[in-house]
């Protein structure tokens, strides 16, 4: 355990932290500092639940995301960004990673029985690299092992080459492939 020094609402207190595995920040959590993740400025991080006012921001930085790797919205595989709120009315999960008020990154969980199914795990291509992945990750894992999901499984396109990266340094491993994608998954009991 470290102590650092952290801005919140302009008084410097000592936050004490693991920053190994980042237990400070869950989703309902707020975060001010000024060096943590290489982000100099004072920032408000936090992870909530999705709400309907965040879905503009959520469609556009899900829509950027995968513009970059040549996809265009297509109403068979993005009808969820209309109102990702399904997620949630069909005991699953949507949560939102905002610097202040802009969203930044996105996680999904789809309710299968036993099983939660991983969506729409998306961060800002400027946020990349400083952990926030991670989080949102970590979160997504703690409300499957909340629901008692057995595993967790998802199908990622073989052009998120990061991506892949990701997640096998997060316990996952393929479990077959076709021309398109990999599907994945991690065993929680």
């Amino acid at each position: 355990m470290k102590f650092r020094e952290i801005l919140w609402r302009s008084n410097l207190i000592k936050y004490r932290t693991n920053w190994e595995t980042q237990e400070h920040l869950s989703a309902g959590s707020e975060y001010y500092n000024t060096h943590m993740y290489g982000i100099t400025s004072c920032q408000k991080i936090s992870i909530s639940p999705y709400s309907s006012r965040d879905q503009k921001s959520v469609k556009e930085l899900i829509l950027n995301g995968l513009k970059e790797f040549g996809f265009t919205y297509s109403a068979k595989f993005d009808s969820d960004l209309e109102d990702p709120s399904i997620y949630i009315k069909n005991g699953g999960m949507f949560y939102v990673l905002k610097d202040n008020e802009k969203i930044v990154g996105t996680v999904a969980i789809i309710n299968r029985g036993n099983v939660g199914e991983l969506k729409r795990m998306y961060v800002d291509k400027h946020y990349q690299g400083k952990g926030y992945g991670s989080l949102l990750f970590k979160n997504a894992i703690e409300f499957c092992k909340q629901k008692k999901y057995k595993k967790l499984e998802f199908e990622t396109n073989k052009k998120f080459k990061k991506g892949h990266v990701f997640y096998k340094n997060k316990g996952c491993r393929i479990v077959r492939e076709d021309e398109r994608s990999y599907y994945m998954e991690k065993k929680l009991i």
